[in-house]
């Protein structure tokens, strides 16, 4: 989560956005347990253990069913979000997340159109993201399972397309 989404779900409601001494209070109290990353030109909070994660997760949503729920919520948040923000610039956080949206998921068949969708390819390759592009190519898209040829045909399209 950026500050904005945690300003946003911990003042929630008719309160708005946190205030900027409760978020500060807030992240004095968390500090033990997430850390600040630079990503995609935004601060994003992340907890710092796995296990962390998985606590929150067996005790917030304790059912299968509630974790995919709250998937297919996120998914569907993302893939409706613009491939541009207001300044123009690619929404490098879509660009990012929506690949593990659907990986999580476990709709592969998504995942791999997702991945050898032309657009998403030029959207990637203008964040900056060529290493994450290349690696879910390999591993999720037309090179898995060893098949560098239907990678090599996959990049000539794109080539083509450019």
């Amino acid at each position: 989560l950026n500050e904005e989404e945690i300003r946003v779900l911990l003042g929630g409601g008719i309160h708005g956005t946190l205030p900027d001494l409760c978020y500060a209070e807030t992240m004095c109290v968390l500090e033990r347990v997430v850390v600040e990353h630079f990503l995609d030109g935004a601060v994003v909070i992340c907890l710092k253990h796995e296990s962390f994660r998985q606590g929150i997760m067996q005790t917030r949503m304790p059912l299968k069913s509630d974790q995919i729920s709250v998937l297919d919520e996120l998914l569907t948040l993302y893939e409706a979000a613009p491939d541009f923000d207001s300044a123009g610039q690619v929404n490098k956080r879509k660009q990012r997340i929506l690949p593990q949206l659907l990986r999580a998921n476990d709709d592969m068949a998504a995942l791999e159109q997702h991945l050898t969708d032309l657009h998403v390819v030029d959207l990637k390759l203008c964040t900056d993201q060529l290493f994450d592009l290349m690696l879910h190519l390999m591993h999720q898209g037309p090179g898995k399972n060893g098949r560098c040829e239907d990678l090599l045909s996959f990049l000539s399209d794109y080539a083509t397309f450019l």
